[in-house]
């Protein structure tokens, strides 16, 4: 999909406003959010990520 710098960019910008514009019409919506049906905010993220199969190295490698 080869993209030169000033597409990507455009490109990004693109999605972030389409976001933005997505989060503002949640906040002004009234009913329930279409980001979370169940009214609960989530605060452990923790939970999502599988860090028992990551890496871990206490010694910096030589290139």
């Amino acid at each position: 999909m080869g993209l030169n710098k000033d597409q990507l960019i455009c490109d990004v910008l693109d999605q972030y406003e389409a976001h933005m514009t997505f989060l503002t019409t949640q906040v002004e919506a009234e009913g329930p959010s279409l980001i979370n049906s169940n009214g609960v905010s989530k605060t452990d993220w923790e939970s999502d990520f599988d860090t028992t199969s990551l890496p871990i190295s206490t010694t910096k490698e030589q290139a």
